[in-house]
């Protein structure tokens, strides 16, 4: 038999599974942000580890140059360095006020032993001025089947010229270590998914009014719980995989067994089991869809959760015209700062107003928008799936934005399934509750205040 054959009637057959068997990594550098966002970490199938804004200082001639003119491309060089340098300030000038926070939080420890948190703490909020153009680089390991995709889906993100470059090079390094793989794989699409109907229609401006008037000044909004049936759901659910029968435990007892860490450690260890206990497994029946508005910075976090399924808006379409930001607190609550930032915002947008006028950069403005830019989207999942994001974002250790909307987002739940909603629970939390030591699973990084989830 033609193995090659063999393997292609079972792609177009649809029998993908035998194709999840080989994985795939590959080293990926001087990709933009975007492009990662858009494409690479827009769907489940992936493990990355990337370089983080938070951690590694930005250089200035490290970002993304689409294809454009050369009178654009001036402009676009000039909006770039203007943002960096506005990055450059704010670390200068964040680093005294988060090491006078750092001492106050750690009088005992000598600030100059911890100068790299420090410095890390003043560049999570000073890269919200940097543009989602700036290069990163990056560990992305996939199965072949995602690889096949890849391929199939380069016209159906933003940034689908950088993309398809990408994936064309990921493609030739995979046939030339396995010559004769293109024999498996013969469609590719060129299409792009956006239909000339809906390129004409867009309205973004009035759709963001729409949006916030639901938001009502808040940054997440719960839209579609299942009702007061999420609690009864877990409770019936447990029944049948232990035989527990009503009369034998009420719907609370049954909650409190699969939940308290301390009566089921596994729900207080740090490694996620959720999906391979029988008894923690109940909780993914319980769902909740919310609405949210954050930065791009924070959306880019959110997405690492990979079994909560976030639909954001494709910037190619909705890229907003007039600034529309997130401001980080530490930012926001000190009035030089601010200046230095506001000032960083209307250089990033009159870049991205004076790119317009030109035809030929109208695929490269995205690339200008800030970090800070607001993104509104939707994200649904379970309570399973909420859980493991709580003790993984309710800590201190973890960035400001995205630790304040996980917090909205458990008190939300609360409100409408209080026993579930009670054991959202910090990571510290949780192995206190189960008897494990040290509480904070975070060793030398431990952020000084045992934190409580309510």
């Amino acid at each position: 038999m033609d193995f090659a054959l063999f393997d292609r009637d079972l792609y177009h057959a649809g029998h993908h599974s035998v194709f999840q068997h080989t994985h795939l990594t590959f080293a990926i550098s001087k990709v933009s942000r975007h492009c990662v966002t858009s494409f690479l970490h827009a769907h489940p199938f992936y493990n990355s580890s990337q370089a983080s804004q938070r951690y590694t200082a930005v250089g200035a001639d490290s970002y993304h140059l689409a294809a454009m003119g050369d009178e654009a491309q001036g402009i676009y060089r000039e909006t770039v360095e203007g943002l960096v340098s506005a990055y450059e300030a704010l670390v200068e000038m964040l680093t005294p006020r988060v090491a006078a926070q750092f001492r106050e939080r750690f009088p005992e420890r000598n600030p100059e032993k911890w100068r790299q948190t420090i410095a890390g703490k003043a560049m999570e909020a000073a890269r919200y001025v940097l543009p989602i153009g700036m290069h990163t680089h990056l560990y992305h390991t996939i199965p072949l089947l995602t690889l096949f995709r890849y391929r199939h889906a380069v016209q159906m993100c933003d940034a689908r010229e950088e993309t398809a470059l990408l994936v064309d090079a990921m493609w030739q390094e995979v046939e030339r270590r396995a010559p004769g793989i293109e024999g498996l794989f013969d469609e590719v699409m060129h299409e792009s998914e956006f239909a000339e109907n809906f390129v004409d229609c867009p309205r973004p401006d009035v759709r963001c009014e729409e949006f916030d008037r639901e938001l009502d000044d808040c940054t997440v909004r719960l839209v579609l719980p299942t009702g007061p049936m999420n609690e009864r759901i877990v409770a019936e659910a447990m029944r049948d995989v232990l035989g527990v029968d009503r009369a034998s435990a009420t719907d609370r007892e049954l909650l409190m067994w699969v939940l308290d860490p301390a009566q089921n450690r596994p729900a207080g260890m740090t490694l996620n089991t959720g999906m391979h206990s029988p008894l923690l497994r109940c909780l993914s029946h319980a769902r909740y869809t919310f609405q949210k508005a954050l930065s791009h910075a924070a959306f880019s976090q959110e997405q690492r959760h990979r079994t909560l399924a976030a639909t954001g808006p494709c910037l190619d379409v909705t890229a907003p015209w007039i600034p529309d930001f997130v401001v980080p607190d530490i930012i926001g609550s000190d009035p030089e700062l601010l200046k230095v930032y506001e000032n960083a915002m209307q250089v990033a947008w009159a870049g991205i107003q004076r790119l317009h006028d030109y035809v030929d950069a109208l695929s490269g403005y995205v690339y200008l928008l800030p970090n800070a830019t607001r993104l509104r989207f939707w994200e649904s999942g379970s309570y399973l799936d909420f859980q493991h994001k709580a003790r993984m974002r309710l800590c201190l250790n973890a960035q400001e934005e995205i630790r304040e909307s996980t917090r909205e987002e458990a008190e939300a739940i609360r409100s409408v399934d209080p026993v579930l909603g009670a054991y959202l629970l910090t990571p510290c939390e949780a192995r206190n509750k189960a008897g494990l030591t040290p509480p904070c699973p975070e060793g030398r990084r431990y952020c000084g205040v045992p934190v409580r989830a309510g």
